[in-house]
C-alpha cells in the first residue's frame, strides 16, 4: 500500500524504486530542546524544514523520504539517529542522499576531554554529553556514517547551524 504523504515509501517503510537515479532525504528542523533552555529559540527552523520537505517532495526534485520532516518532539536523539541508520542501511551506490538540518548546535567538551559539535535535537542534554559523548549527535558521528562508510557516491549534509564547518575537520 503506498503512502500518500510519502511517494516512493510503502506503509511498512519499505523503499520502492523506480530506476537508477533514486535520491532519499530526511530533514530535520528544531527550535530548541526541552531539555536545555540555555540557547535561544528559534523563530523558524521548524516552519523551514517543513517548507524544504515541501518543495523536495515535488515531482520536480524526485526525492523520497525515510520519514516526513522530523520537528519538535518528534526530532529527539533517538528518532533522528533512527530514521540516519534507516537512511544508510537502505542506500546504494545509485543512491543520492540528503541529510538536511536546520537548527543549533553546540560545542561540547567530555570528561575524558574529547570535543565536538552536537546538533541540537528536541532532547539534547549537554549533561548527558558531558558522561558519554555518543548520547547525542555529534558531527563527528554524522560524518562517520554519512561518509566514511560503504554505500551511496553521492552524499549532500546541509547543516543551516553554527559550527557547520567543523564537520570537514
Amino acid at each position: 500500500m503506498s503512502n500518500p504523504d510519502n511517494p516512493g515509501f510503502s506503509i511498512s517503510g519499505e523503499t520502492t524504486k523506480t530506476g537508477s537515479d533514486h535520491k532519499i532525504a530526511l530533514v530535520v528542523g528544531i527550535n530548541n530542546s526541552r531539555a536545555w533552555r540555555r540557547l535561544e529559540t528559534l523563530r523558524y527552523a521548524e516552519e523551514d524544514a517543513y517548507e524544504v520537505y515541501r518543495v523536495l517532495r515535488q515531482d520536480a526534485c524526485g526525492f523520497n523520504f525515510i520519514d516526513p520532516v522530523l520537528t519538535g518532539d518528534k526530532a529527539g536523539t533517538g528518532n533522528v539517529r533512527s530514521a540516519m541508520i534507516r537512511l544508510i542501511a537502505e542506500r546504494t551506490e545509485q543512491d543520492f542522499l540528503l541529510f538536511y538540518f536546520i537548527g543549533h548546535a553546540q560545542p561540547m567538551r567530555a570528561k575524558d576531554g574529547q570535543s565536538d559539535i552536537y546538533l541540537v535535537t528536541y532532547d539534547f542534554n549537554p549533561e548527558e554529553v558531558k558522561v558519554d559523548p555518543s548520547a547525542h549527535l555529534s558531527l563527528s558521528w554524522l560524518r562517520k556514517v554519512l561518509f566514511q562508510s560503504e554505500g551511496a557516491e553521492k552524499t549532500l549534509i546541509v547543516l543551516d547551524c553554527c559550527y557547520a564547518g567543523n564537520i570537514i575537520v
